[in-house]
């Protein structure tokens, strides 16, 4: 946008920001509003009184406290609680009126359910196509399609997400722009810092350095946990691999435990642990391996930690997953565990093949940035005001 045009109003709906306390659209929206906030060009607002997002609150020094009822820049933060997302969105509701936002974008941070005001442009993203591909859920696809149909302009954070829109929307591939995701959890701490939480972890939890395989994440369906356990049993070196370490997901069951016990032994240790980013980031610096062996991602935030943290990663070959990890991880077919498990000896017997992964995977964590998000979904903002404002 030419520069004597002033700078491109844009306000993030409040949906995400009502029901989501942690997650990874939280995260993208909160990390995006603060890099516009940056821009001398852009004013960024979330159309809110009141969130439970922590990803949000942790931007609360970016709010301008022009009034109680109308924070001009950022809402304020509640804890979550039972039924908080039907209370903030009433109070939002019913707030907004009072904030009487003039936007000339209007960007939604999950698929409008509701009537929708398709005079202002706006813009929306899409995450994936995994409710219509995988689950066979179609609850989402008819919203989707009304957002295909009017919103002015289509993000999608991966080329596979935009090929599968595309495919199920039948929306031009012109009205998408890709806009890759980021991670910055490797420039977040210090190596101090990770070092010292890695000594509180191994005091509560048996792992040792560089011989242990990290699991982020859910682990059923089509997360494919399983392959990974089929992998091992396969493995030259299941015997002198020290375990499993799973953060996030629902804790496992005992009838879980004993089928794993079942192909790997009942000797074999697979820990689950529930980890803050702090955490996440010791394990990621000491772990053996990363693995995903999803069989569909949207994106893929885990491997680029992964490779962000010199951690060499393990990716399956499906989705979006090969537009994160490029070639500087092994991609291996996720249904096929002689393929996986030959991926795991061949780390495990070469150091210098896993040291290239390192130092490949640090490269191409550097290609992703919040920055170059931000950057590119303004120049999607700027194109649709600059049409607007010349009659287009």
């Amino acid at each position: 946008m030419e520069g004597n045009l002033g700078s491109i109003r844009v306000s993030f709906t409040s949906d995400i920001f009502e029901y989501q306390a942690k997650g990874g659209i939280g995260r993208y929206f909160s990390e995006l509003f603060a890099q516009l906030q940056q821009r001398s060009d852009c004013d960024a607002t979330v159309d809110a009184w009141v969130h439970c997002c922590t990803y949000l609150r942790d931007k609360a020094n970016l709010r301008d406290k022009t009034s109680l009822l109308h924070p001009r820049i950022a809402p304020y933060y509640l804890p979550k609680f039972r039924g908080a997302g039907n209370v903030l969105r009433f109070l939002n509701r019913v707030s907004r009126p009072l904030r009487n936002q003039r936007v000339d974008i209007r960007h939604w941070t999950y698929y409008p359910k509701v009537d929708v005001d398709w005079s202002v442009p706006n813009v929306v993203t899409f995450y994936d196509m995994i409710h219509e591909k995988i689950a066979n859920k179609q609850k989402l696809l008819p919203i989707k399609k009304v957002c295909a149909e009017n919103a002015s302009h289509l993000i999608a954070i991966s080329e596979c997400t935009k090929r599968d829109m595309v495919e199920w929307l039948q929306v031009s591939p012109n009205r998408i722009t890709v806009v890759p995701l980021a991670s910055d959890l490797h420039c977040r701490f210090t190596q101090e810092a990770i070092s010292k939480r890695w000594e509180l972890l191994t005091k509560t939890t048996p792992i040792a350095r560089g011989r242990f395989i990290l699991w982020v994440g859910a682990r059923h369906g089509y997360k494919n946990f399983q392959g990974l356990i089929h992998a091992l049993n396969q493995s030259r070196y299941k015997k002198e691999i020290e375990g499993i370490v799973c953060v996030g997901g629902e804790p496992f069951t005992p009838a879980e435990r004993a089928g794993y016990g079942n192909e790997l032994g009942a000797e074999f240790p697979i820990h689950s642990l529930n980890a803050d980013d702090l955490s996440l980031a010791a394990l990621y610096s000491h772990a053996f391996c990363f693995v995903c062996l999803s069989l569909y991602e949207g994106f893929g935030i885990p491997p680029l930690e992964a490779m962000g943290l010199g951690c060499p990663v393990i990716s399956s070959n499906r989705s979006s997953l090969p537009e994160v990890v490029g070639e500087a991880g092994f991609l291996v077919d996720p249904e096929r565990p002689e393929e996986v498990s030959h991926a795991i000896d061949s780390l495990w017997e070469f150091e210098s093949l896993r040291s290239e992964f390192v130092r490949l995977g640090e490269q191409r964590a550097g290609e992703f940035s919040w920055k170059r998000c931000a950057e590119e979904t303004w120049q999607v903002y700027r194109h649709i005001v600059d049409d607007e404002r010349a009659g287009l």
